[in-house]
């Protein structure tokens, strides 16, 4: 994509947002019951349409349903653009199957996962954790082939590969916020949920007064910064995120999730963009003028990752304000750098469906992270901004769902391969490149049955326990 160097807020870097975002109007679907569907959407001889009500879906194409207000039309159309081909020449039904629509949202491969519990709930409480996640057969159905993953079951794997997955020093960098905190930041209404499955807000899309663009979260008008960053000010009390490497936010909009990740919030202001559009993949991030010493600090031999990830900020009592914060992440940024790890300060959207462009969200997390700094760090610290120039945003060219009711997983999926294959150079090359075959359709495929097999595993355990006690 050709990239404005100096203008460009969210740099984009998959091809098919590029395409949605040149679409003008959302696809001609018959909105009266009995009407025929538009031939540039689908052939003539078979009706695409369907309705909310999961219930009352036909496998039949014979029996049109129409689409009723509140679909979300972007997603709808992308769907579309993206499975449309793929289904036209299966059984009637299948179609409406692919799009999350199913008549059974109660089939769990015919398993019963609360058979095999004592009660009529599991609870998942993560080791060396006071918080638990607590799950019925509702969530557990989720999993089932064509299901729309709910709150509870991105809740728990998030908190299972924090958990139990990263390594020490990963958790000890990283920060994970829940399901909730981005709708309360945000200010999102909760989207309508039917058979446990979250379905697209009824609310139109608004202009939204920070951005000047058209807006599919469901707000209403402009909220100031502070009145959002006083929503969800208390989430945070205990927790220093400028000291974090990594700041995960699920997000839910319009019944799709997508995955909001925070990079290196304490290095705002340290690197240069300068040079970002024409530097190879690998190559290390310039610095800005105040920070080209960095690369000449020197560690002993002794020091390794948890060393470095533990290292509090020795504040002084004769240093002048600011002082002690910058001389904490001079070392820190020296550490990542003498690793040949090319870290920048930026904020990753990634999405199974790159159709919308993510300015408004971007806008949002970057608008937070200010406010958090000015009222939790500013005084000690001094200042610190956080804007286009000081943590840029990117959507990286990733893997993407082809039908509708993926995206959840592929959230989860994104956050574990984060982890697993750590990203080594923060470089529009390496997101736009390297990025777009992180992982293959396969493994995601297979991702449903694995949690449900993860599901049953944590069962046996926490009874294995119960038993010894």
């Amino acid at each position: 994509n050709a990239v404005d160097e100096d203008n460009d807020d969210l740099i984009i870097l998959s091809e098919e947002s590029a395409d949605c975002s040149r679409a003008s109007s959302p696809p001609t679907l018959s909105s009266a019951a009995g009407s025929k569907p538009n031939p540039a959407t689908a052939p003539q001889t078979q009706s695409l349409q369907c309705s909310l009500s999961i219930e009352t879906i036909s496998s039949s194409y014979e029996d049109h349903k129409v689409i009723k207000p509140g679909v979300h039309w972007e997603l709808l159309r992308v769907v579309l653009h993206h499975s449309i081909r793929s289904y036209l020449n299966k059984p009637p039904g299948t179609f409406l199957f692919a799009l999350g629509f199913s008549r059974s949202s109660k089939s769990s491969n015919g398993w019963n996962f609360l058979t095999y519990l004592s009660s009529s709930k599991f609870d998942y409480k993560p080791p060396g954790s006071t918080d638990s996640v607590t799950l019925t057969q509702a969530d557990f159905d989720c999993l089932a082939p064509g299901g729309l993953l709910n709150d509870a079951i991105i809740n728990f794997y998030l908190k299972y590969l924090y958990f139990e997955q990263l390594t020490d020093v990963q958790r000890q960098a990283t920060y994970l916020f829940n399901c909730f905190f981005y709708s309360r930041l945000a200010g999102v209404s909760p989207t309508p949920v039917v058979n446990n499955c979250r379905l697209p807000s009824a609310n139109p899309p608004t202009a939204n007064v920070t951005t000047g663009q058209n807006n599919a979260s469901g707000f209403v008008g402009y909220i100031p910064d502070k009145a959002r960053h006083a929503n969800v000010a208390k989430w945070t009390r205990r927790v220093d995120l400028f000291c974090k490497d990594y700041i995960i936010i699920p997000i839910n909009e319009a019944s799709h999730w997508f995955l909001g990740l925070v990079c290196y919030p304490w290095m705002a202001g340290m690197v240069s963009y300068t040079a970002l559009y024409r530097a190879a993949a690998f190559d290390l991030c310039q610095l800005t003028n105040e920070f080209l010493d960095v690369d000449l600090i020197k560690f002993p031999n002794d020091v390794d990752d948890k060393t470095i990830s533990q290292e509090p900020i020795e504040r002084r009592s004769d240093d002048p304000k600011g002082v002690a914060f910058d001389r904490w992440r001079r070392r820190r940024l020296a550490w990542l750098r003498s690793r040949g790890i090319n870290a920048m300060p930026c904020i990753l959207l990634f999405d199974s469906l790159p159709c919308q462009t993510r300015v408004s969200n971007l806008h949002v997390i970057r608008d937070y992270l200010q406010v958090e700094w000015d009222s939790r760090r500013s005084e000690q610290d001094g200042p610190l901004h956080f804007d286009k120039d000081t943590i840029r945003g990117f959507s990286p060219r990733v893997p993407s769902q082809s039908n509708l009711v993926d995206c959840g997983i592929y959230l989860l999926h994104y956050v574990e391969m984060f982890f697993k294959q750590p990203v080594q150079s923060y470089t529009k090359d390496y997101f736009q490149n390297e990025m777009s075959s992180w992982f293959s359709d396969d493994t995601v495929g297979q991702k449903r049955a694995d949690i449900r097999t993860l599901l049953a595993r944590l069962n046996e355990r926490y009874h294995a326990e119960e038993r010894t006690d």
